[in-house]
């Protein structure tokens, strides 16, 4: 029987293991102190409250005042203004995708389009509220169009009454929520092979038919993940409540009340604990949506390559 010989690795130098050493060492450390401690120790502080004698008392108490405070008061509110501005970007959706579609065609006056819908993107977000301020503010024109349309004696101040407040809110959010969206759908409709569409073109199709029989189906996976990333951001839906009216006059929504209470409370409240069982919560309703609407995505529809 022949002997089997097993040729040895050579040992790497130990220079060469201090070196690459060296450069995992400090992103290594880095990961497990600032992302898996932090994110541990995060979880771990929805299940207790501190006292003031240094002490935890463990329990569920947070999650308990998480289901009280959902069903009254500010946090009500400020669902209900999360899950209204989640429907009017479910409402953009679609209609983010016929305006790219309209441009990507070059309509008449297109390129004017393009500058009025990507000007407000590409000019910082606290000017563009100062001129929006300016717009609807008491001395602007649009208050006063509102009390000509609604018979009031006085101007209205439209961001501080909040039968007002919220539409404005919106409004200003619809004023910028194309311009994102034109560019991810603009590079997807660039893909299409020219060939199909002037094929589609020939054969006498209309813009509806080449929308909904050729241009979809063909960026359906770019579709699928804004879909899907649509929904994982339910709870992070607010527009620019903070920079507008920071959640007065009823407008308050999931973020910007999240972001309120860090920002006005020390790091040694107890309500940094309250925040911890909230993002639990509300991070395991969004992964089941999630999960939820990438089911029915894989079990109707399928990707296509070209």
């Amino acid at each position: 029987m022949e002997n089997i010989v097993f040729n040895k690795q050579p040992r790497m130098p130990l220079k060469r293991v201090i070196f690459i050493l060296s450069f995992i060492i400090i992103p290594t450390v880095n990961f497990l102190v600032f992302y898996v401690y932090v994110n541990f120790d995060g979880i771990l502080m929805a299940f207790y409250t501190p006292l003031i004698d240094g002490s935890k008392e463990w329990g569920f108490q947070h999650f308990s005042l998480f289901f009280q405070d959902i069903t009254s008061g500010e946090l009500k509110i400020a669902f209900l203004n999360t899950f209204k501005t989640f429907g009017i970007n479910l409402i953009i959706f679609p209609w983010g995708i016929v305006v790219a579609y309209f441009l990507y065609k070059k309509i008449f006056g297109y390129k004017v389009f393009r500058i009025l819908f990507f000007l407000p993107s590409v000019i910082n977000s606290i000017i563009v509220v100062i001129v929006y301020k300016s717009l609807i503010g008491i001395d602007g024109p649009i208050a006063k169009l509102v009390q000509d349309l609604f018979n009031l004696e006085t101007t209205p101040a439209l961001l501080q009454e909040p039968r007002f407040a919220n539409a404005f809110v919106w409004v200003h959010m619809l004023w910028l929520s194309f311009p994102g969206d034109m560019i991810i759908w603009g590079g997807a409709f660039a893909r299409i092979p020219e060939s199909v569409i002037e094929s589609a073109r020939l054969d006498g199709a209309s813009w509806t038919t080449e929308l909904n029989k050729i241009i979809l189906p063909m960026i359906w996976p770019t579709f699928a993940l804004k879909f899907i990333m649509l929904f994982s951001a339910i709870f992070s839906s607010t527009g620019a409540v903070f920079l507008l009216t920071r959640g007065q006059a009823d407008t308050i929504t999931f973020a910007v009340w999240q972001y309120l209470i860090i920002l006005d409370n020390p790091p040694s409240s107890s309500l940094f604990n309250y925040m911890s069982a909230v993002g639990i919560m509300v991070t395991l309703v969004a992964m089941v949506i999630v999960v939820v609407c990438k089911y029915f995505e894989n079990k109707f529809f399928k990707d296509v390559d070209y």
